[in-house]
């Protein structure tokens, strides 16, 4: 990555910390958290932390936890992303919480998971020759069936790019940002039935191609687990900027 395209993906990752990239100037940078409830997901965080592939580390952390966090980081500098880590700050995290009442939401291996983040943003890392004769933009009102879970129905500010099988896109890219952005983040989902066919990696050839002749960056982020969807951000170019760890408490 060149600075300028870094300096961008973090400032669009580092939202959710509420503060503004250059203002992060070591290796590792932690904030206190006032107030710990994040309406968009009804659970509190205590505690997020991300990792950026020149080594950068942001924080946000309740106040009352700082010390052991602190600690965490020099336990596990070298690899904060280990399972062993995650048991370490859930034990943690999970006593203090209990004066709150709350329990980590820990439902579909969430305890193990971390989200790792991707970029695309060269024209020559995109696979032209992925794109398949079935693959298409599809606008809001199109009149095929979506057979897929997601995107639905379309937005009429998204882009979107499907595989058609049989009339019906089985195959799905929209955008999950508005595109007068710089930086836009992209989903993707194929039909269980219609998976291991190619259709996500033309698909995302077909939307790189159309945002980066309009000079966009694309970001796309997938959990550790979801191997079939890393796999197919790197066979489509893509390259690994950051890792995030959060812990939800509900209850």
């Amino acid at each position: 990555m060149n600075g300028k395209t870094d300096c961008g993906i973090k400032e669009e990752l580092l939202k959710k910390y509420h503060v503004k990239a250059e203002r992060i100037n070591s290796a590792l940078t932690i904030f206190d958290i006032n107030e710990m409830y994040d309406e968009s997901s009804d659970a509190d965080i205590p505690l997020r932390y991300i990792q950026f592939t020149d080594g950068t580390i942001v924080c946000s952390v309740i106040k009352e936890c700082k010390e052991y966090i602190v600690n965490y980081f020099l336990k596990y500098s070298n690899n904060l992303f280990s399972d062993d880590g995650f048991e370490y700050i859930f034990n943690i995290f999970s006593e203090y919480m209990q004066k709150y009442k709350r329990v980590p939401y820990i439902a579909n291996d969430e305890m193990y998971k971390h989200m790792i983040y991707y970029i695309l943003d060269n024209k020559k890392d995109i696979k032209n020759e992925k794109i398949k004769q079935n693959t298409m933009q599809f606008y809001y009102n199109t009149s095929f069936k979506n057979a897929t879970d997601i995107y639905q129905p379309l937005s009429q500010d998204g882009i979107y790019f499907g595989t058609l099988f049989n009339d019906k896109i089985v195959s799905i890219v929209g955008t999950n940002t508005p595109l007068q952005n710089k930086i836009i983040d992209i989903g993707l989902e194929t039909h269980i039935d219609h998976r291991q066919n190619g259709y996500a990696l033309s698909n995302i050839a077909a939307m790189s191609d159309y945002l980066l002749k309009d000079n966009k960056v694309i970001l796309y982020g997938c959990n550790n687990k979801n191997i079939n969807s890393i796999k197919t951000a790197i066979s489509s170019g893509f390259k690994a900027v950051a890792k995030e760890k959060t812990l939800w408490f509900v209850g």
